[in-house]
């Protein structure tokens, strides 16, 4: 690749898996440029360093320069979107769609660029990459261009043909964007691979649906990606989702913008328990998908949140009640009780059927009339 536009950039997603808190870099990645045969020089581009930040320079070699875009968090992925404006000297940046840097002041080298490289500083710190495009332009729109993708899953609560229903939409300006393809895919791994779902179509509205049936549960990251056209640049959306089973006709699912993990349900005692995490200063969001069949009353549900009782919506979903809520990203726990039980409910978490739960009721009937009738005979006869 060689080029000499006057409107340059590339877009590449990243995923490193640590930092140490120094000042130096993980991971670079910016414009390059052969000055002579084995020689080559870095310009303008991006750095990840290892006190946490993504900083934009004009330089990418210059460590401990720069402007900080924001901080990031170790095992997430971040899609880089760079635009130097070379007349002007100008550097754009977006970060997950969102433009985090602009007017920034970029290199006047009259470089006609060879490529782009990326670099990893340590190799006891595995960083990925993916989604890797270095375009150029003779106008300044592909920056006006970026558009929004959205993603999201809702299982159902039984485990009698259980799926997914995965829906978005893809939209510029508030305005969907039709016909267009988006890739579905998911991971195993937190990331470092992916296995293609499907490939969908937006509708005139810009939503898309596509249905999904997980060959097991857990934990699963899924992607949507749109590679963009001559219009509109490309752009990804990831959404993290559990699937737990319970007993053999039960199943819980939450999806969530944050890393989830540690989840668990205590029969006993009716709690459902995660924990969540994101990068400070943005907002997070939890769907749980909760089977009807273990909740007989919706009011007396409580959420908390590192023990502090938050608000939460919920509604009615198939089988499942969807219950939602939002929190500032760091590092929480989650606590939801499911509230009172009746004694079907109750003989539905522990696992019987109505045969077994009518024969118990009658016992119990039984047993209570026996004593009954004991105290009074014995109660006769002392009289």
């Amino acid at each position: 690749f060689q080029s000499s536009s006057d409107i340059i950039g590339f877009e590449v997603s990243v995923l490193v898996t640590a930092n140490t808190g120094k000042s130096s870099d993980d991971v670079k990645v910016g414009l390059w440029k052969q000055v002579y045969w084995g020689g080559a020089k870095w310009a303008d581009g991006v750095a990840f360093t290892d006190n946490g930040t993504i900083v934009a320079r004009d330089f990418v070699e210059a460590e401990g320069t720069g402007t900080v875009l924001q901080t990031y968090v170790p095992n997430q992925w971040y899609h880089i979107k760079f635009i130097l404006d070379r007349p002007n000297q100008l550097i754009s940046v977006y970060i997950n769609g969102v433009l985090k840097g602009e007017l920034i002041r970029g290199s006047n080298l009259p470089y006609v660029f060879d490529g782009l490289a990326i670099s990893g500083r340590y190799t006891e710190i595995p960083v990925y990459y993916d989604n890797v495009k270095i375009f150029e332009d003779s106008s300044l729109t592909v920056i006006g261009h970026e558009p929004s993708l959205t993603t999201s899953c809702i299982s159902s609560s039984s485990s009698s043909n259980f799926n997914v229903q995965i829906k978005g939409n893809l939209a510029f300006n508030e305005t969907g964007i039709s016909g267009e393809p988006i890739l579905l895919s998911y991971s195993v791994n937190g990331g470092k691979s992916w296995i293609d779902l499907s490939l969908v179509q937006t509708a005139s509205d810009g939503s898309y649906y596509a249905e999904w049936r997980p060959s097991a549960t857990g934990y699963y990251l899924l992607k949507a990606a749109y590679e963009g056209n001559e219009k509109y640049s490309a752009t990804t959306a990831t959404v993290n989702f559990l699937v737990e089973p319970y007993q053999e006709q039960n199943v819980f699912s939450v999806n969530s913008n944050s890393t989830l993990t540690g989840f668990s349900f205590n029969s006993d005692t009716r709690d459902l328990s995660f924990s969540v995490s994101g990068e400070s200063g943005t907002t997070g969001y939890v769907y749980v998908n909760i089977p009807k069949s273990l909740i007989s009353d919706i009011s007396t549900i409580k959420v908390c949140l590192d023990e502090n009782q938050i608000d939460y919506s919920i509604q009615s979903q198939g089988e499942g009640w969807l219950l939602y809520f939002t929190y500032h990203h760091s590092t929480h726990l989650v606590d939801i009780n499911l509230g009172s039980t009746n004694p079907l409910a109750y003989a539905e978490i522990l696992g019987l059927n109505s045969v077994e739960t009518l024969t118990i009721t009658v016992m119990g009937i039984l047993v209570t009339i026996i004593v009954l009738v004991a105290f009074l005979a014995l109660r006769k006869k002392r009289l």
